[in-house]
């Protein structure tokens, strides 16, 4: 049976194949392919939810940084979760992506130039995140409410299933998530979920 990180990295290589099949079919009846590009980063002001071996994964990737980069990010993170933890929107199991922007917590994995600097191993959710309409809607908060997204046709438990089929699978934000990792404990929010093949209701 392959490590968790491993089968991390199976899982988010099959998303990306999905998701660049996806684009192939939405461009070929004409439309246009998705504005998102690097340094192009709103969605990265919104709600990222992951499983802890992504966060896992992304820690094992911050400590082979060089140790400056490391303080910052876990300054950063600290400083996200001190946030977020006070604002109502942490008890929320699904918060509203206009009021969560307006709280400006960019991802704390962020360079200064908006860049992701965990790019090749960030998580599925990311990778799932396509816009379908003009890069202005995701930029205008009047407008974000409209933006369209690029739909799975796959159900996302089919990308996650063998890492369900390994146990218990724990979900949260993925920045909470990663301050357990780096950091110490944190608080759940109201996203947070534990989802098992054994036991459907799965929410703790």
């Amino acid at each position: 049976m392959k490590r968790p990180l491993a089968l991390i990295r199976d899982v988010h290589a099959a998303t990306d194949r999905h998701t660049e099949q996806l684009v192939r079919e939405v461009t070929a009846l004409g439309a246009a392919p998705p504005p998102c590009r690097a340094g192009c980063a709103w969605c990265c002001s919104e709600p990222v939810y992951a499983v802890r071996d992504e966060a896992r994964l992304i820690a094992v990737v911050i400590r082979r940084m060089p140790p400056e980069r490391q303080v910052e990010i876990r300054a950063a993170v600290r400083g996200w979760v001190e946030r977020f933890a006070t604002s109502a929107l942490a008890s929320e199991v699904a918060p509203d992506v206009v009021a969560y922007r307006r709280l400006r917590l960019p991802c704390p994995l962020l360079t200064g130039d908006g860049r992701c600097s965990i790019y090749q191993d960030r998580p599925g959710a990311c990778r799932l995140h396509l816009a379908a309409s003009d890069a202005g809607a995701c930029e205008d908060l009047a407008r974000r409410a409209s933006q369209q997204f690029l739909r799975r046709r796959q159900p996302c438990v089919d990308l996650v299933m063998p890492l369900l089929e390994r146990g218990p699978v724990e979900t949260d934000h993925l920045v909470l998530l990663l301050h357990r990792e780096l950091v110490g404990e944190a608080p759940r929010s109201g996203a947070y979920f534990v989802a098992d093949l054994n036991s459907p209701a799965g929410r703790s």
